[in-house]
């Protein structure tokens, strides 16, 4: 009975998934890529161009996921406002690296923020901004 309980009690270690991830650049032509990504190729690359600093990967571990594929879950989950698995079915990944990508990208752009939006300069803006509030 003792062996039975400890059997039962034993975890055994759940082998690891490794899914094909398909790159959406590769994947699909520019007209799909608008539709689905909200997004022309040129603006994906220029974006996976500024924000490649923060989101390269530097862990060294081979099941990490590359620039462009990190912008590209994050712009589909914004365009679509989707659940994050139906997004993570998309490209071949699990929904907690969905997840986890979606916060990074949007850590990533907070740190560009500063440089893209500035508060007013002179009194003129102010006026302007004053009649749009």
């Amino acid at each position: 009975m003792a062996v039975l309980r400890h059997r039962r009690l034993q975890i055994l270690p759940r082998p690891r998934l490794f899914r094909e991830r398909q790159n959406p650049l590769e994947l699909f032509d520019d007209l799909e890529l608008y539709t689905k990504f909200r997004f022309t190729r040129e603006g994906i690359f220029q974006l996976c161009e500024e924000l490649n600093e923060f989101l390269q990967n530097t862990g060294g571990n081979g099941g990490s996921l590359s620039v462009s594929i990190q912008v590209c879950l994050a712009l589909r989950f914004f365009a679509t406002g989707t659940f994050q698995d139906a997004v993570g079915e998309l490209i071949g990944v699990a929904q907690p690296t969905v997840s986890r990508t979606i916060h990074r990208v949007i850590d990533a752009l907070l740190q560009l923020l500063p440089i893209y939006v500035h508060p007013p300069d002179s009194s003129r803006d102010a006026t302007v901004n004053g009649f749009i509030q």
